[in-house]
């Protein structure tokens, strides 16, 4: 299961394991995550499991939620991918998957009689 590692030094617990399908986030004690900071909005956002991939939504939030930096409203996240709630930073931890187009790297490409299909 994917988790999440906190790397703003002032919230504890220092990481949150996934255990359900949609886990909520936020300041509030009622959410699955709490981030006790004041940046942080009472229902900041949802992280929802599709298949083995994780997906992050803004529910509204007063001071938003970012990847990398950049603003998003809805998005996938990538291990190793920074999310920001309010001011909290956390990392996603688990196993960087390969992209579509290094899989297709990797089995090789075949162009009419030429097969660049590694050799071994």
């Amino acid at each position: 299961m994917p988790k999440l590692i906190v790397l703003t030094e002032e919230i504890e617990p220092t990481s949150f394991e996934f255990t359900k399908e949609a886990t909520s986030v936020g300041r509030d004690d009622e959410n699955d995550i709490t981030l006790p900071h004041q940046s942080v909005s009472g229902s900041h956002a949802e992280l929802v499991m599709r298949g083995e991939d994780v997906h992050v939504r803004d529910l509204g939030s007063t001071n938003g939620t970012y990847i990398n930096g950049n603003k998003v409203a809805e998005s996938p996240l990538q291990p190793s991918e920074v999310i920001t709630f309010g001011e909290v930073e956390l990392k996603l931890d688990g196993p960087r998957k390969a992209q579509s187009h290094d899989k297709h790297l990797e089995q090789g490409v075949r162009f009419g009689n030429l097969d660049s299909a590694p050799k071994g």
